[in-house]
């Protein structure tokens, strides 16, 4: 993953719509990004084919719509640990807290 650059197509099989675009990128050993409201960076490391991002923060804005219940069902997510499957340009992670689609843009 290092390297690549992602947006959220779906969490728990219902399309992704936000007033503000969703992008997360994983950099070495960290994820940082905006997942519908926030901006937020942490900590990450895959394990036996499982993610788990440590360390998360965010900024404390407020956003109308969907954004914000996207962003926590996110987070949740990848605190993990979340099953990775990763297919072509489409990046599956699914925990205990749901599961969520990623697109490839890079």
């Amino acid at each position: 993953l290092d390297g690549s650059h992602w947006t959220i197509a779906s969490i728990d099989g219902r399309p992704v719509r936000t007033a503000r675009a969703t992008e997360i990128r994983f950099e070495g050993d960290r994820i940082t990004g905006n997942a519908g409201c926030n901006s937020f960076g942490g900590a990450y490391r895959i394990d036996r084919g499982s993610l788990s991002a440590s360390r998360v923060i965010s900024t404390k804005m407020a956003c109308p719509g969907p954004g914000m219940e996207v962003e926590g069902k996110f987070l949740s997510i990848i605190a993990g640990p979340a099953r990775v499957a990763l297919r072509d340009r489409t990046l599956t992670l699914s925990s205990a807290k749901g599961n969520t689609t990623l697109t490839r843009l890079d």
